[in-house]
């Protein structure tokens, strides 16, 4: 990624289900540094809480992990 922050305090994801979620060479740095973690604002879009960015990101940052999605997208996806 362009100008990317290893140290970044804040992350905000689009996640539209285009292939990101599953490609973890994509991801940025911050999302896999070991120590003081952002804090996380991830946009999601259906089918919501699967794919292997939100396992990561549940597992590994749910403390600090902020979604944010249509009520509609959420209502169509068992969670």
């Amino acid at each position: 990624m362009v100008n990317e922050d290893p140290t970044a305090s804040l992350v905000v994801l689009d996640d539209a289900d285009l292939g990101f979620r599953s490609e973890d060479d994509l991801w940025p740095a911050a999302l896999k540094k070991v120590g003081d973690r952002p804090w996380l604002l991830v946009k999601k879009s259906r089918p919501v809480a699967q794919g292997e960015v939100w396992e990561h990101l549940s597992a590994h940052q749910a403390d600090r992990l902020i979604a944010v999605m249509t009520v509609n997208d959420l209502r169509l996806t068992e969670v």
